[in-house]
């Protein structure tokens, strides 16, 4: 896999920053609630796991990663495939080994 034009640039952790900066960006006052209350939430509270494909030449750094209590998985890519891209065999393979890692480990 590689960036998009508008991503150029980006590696796994410039991802997940702008994912966790824009869903805990606050567009309005609230009317009731919290108030004033600091409501700003760590990465992990948005994104449990990054699939990524063995090979990608987007960076990915795991153990920053890890640091934010988000799990890495690599992914194989079948056929040999000359543009990486998740197929729907790597994808169920890859959600099948996560859940079970987490029902059994």
């Amino acid at each position: 896999m590689e960036n998009d034009r508008e991503t150029y640039g980006y590696t796994a952790i410039d991802y997940i920053n702008a994912i966790v900066r824009t869903l805990n960006a606050n567009y309005s006052i609230p009317q009731y609630g919290l108030g004033n209350a600091n409501t700003t939430y760590p990465a992990s509270a948005f994104i449990t796991d990054l699939v990524y494909l063995k090979n990608t030449k987007v960076p990915i750094n795991e153990v920053a990663i890890r640091r934010l209590g988000i799990k890495c998985t690599e992914a194989s890519v079948h056929g040999g495939a000359e543009l990486l891209r998740f197929d729907a065999e790597t994808v169920r393979e890859t959600l099948a080994k996560i859940w079970t890692e987490r029902t059994e480990g």
